[in-house]
């Protein structure tokens, strides 16, 4: 009975023992240590810097006169624009995003979200063409041939919408490269940290 109590205190005592040492959590320089990690937290950058800098971008492109490249519109029609897209983003994250990530996985959707921001910012220079080239001088604004333009900058607006889909499927693709259970508030802070410093520059480099 002593031999069994005395088996029974040692197992209990080396528990104790291994449970007070538990296994140390890998360092911020570990962690950035792994190249595809350190891309994940690159990527978390150059969403935020996209997604930061095209609201100032889109408003002033709307509100700067014709002449100037921009589409000359009044401050009531821009929001009134704003309005509506963020009711299609409200859409296109509460019923739609779910079903993408379900079928295509969060990476690809991160990635298809990203390459939209392209798209737009390629098409708002050449819709600004368009608008100088349809537009007769005496009167930008009351040109007929400029109807079709408008729609195409609510395109515009639309895919950035779709574009930022890339936000939430980010935070499940950061999750899957969160090495254990112990770093994901590690992770999470230099994913957040990349993305404060796009959000930081972006506004004064795109305007």
């Amino acid at each position: 009975m002593s031999l069994v109590q005395a088996e029974d205190t040692t197992y209990g005592s080396a528990t104790a023992a291994e449970l007070s040492s538990p296994t140390p959590l890998p360092t911020t320089v570990e962690l950035l240590s792994d190249p595809s990690r350190r891309r994940i937290i690159a990527a978390g950058f150059c969403l935020a810097f996209f997604a930061i800098g095209f609201d100032p971008l889109f408003a002033l492109w709307n509100y700067t006169p014709i002449p100037l490249g921009g589409l000359g519109r009044e401050t009531h029609e821009i929001g009134l624009l704003l309005s509506t897209a963020a009711i299609v983003g409200m859409i296109l994250n509460g019923f739609v995003f779910h079903r993408l990530e379900r079928r295509f996985g969060s990476l690809t959707v991160f990635i298809t979200g990203m390459s939209l921001w392209s798209i737009n910012f390629i098409a708002m220079p050449i819709i600004s063409a368009l608008v100088r080239t349809l537009g007769e001088s005496a009167d930008y604004a009351a040109s007929p041939h400029l109807k079709g333009v408008w729609f195409a900058a609510f395109c515009v607006l639309l895919v950035e919408k779709m574009a930022s889909l890339a936000y939430p499927a980010y935070l499940l693709v950061v999750r899957e490269a969160v090495p254990d259970p112990g770093s994901v508030g590690a992770v999470f802070g230099l994913a957040q940290t990349a993305g404060s410093i796009g959000k930081c520059i972006a506004p004064a480099f795109m305007s």
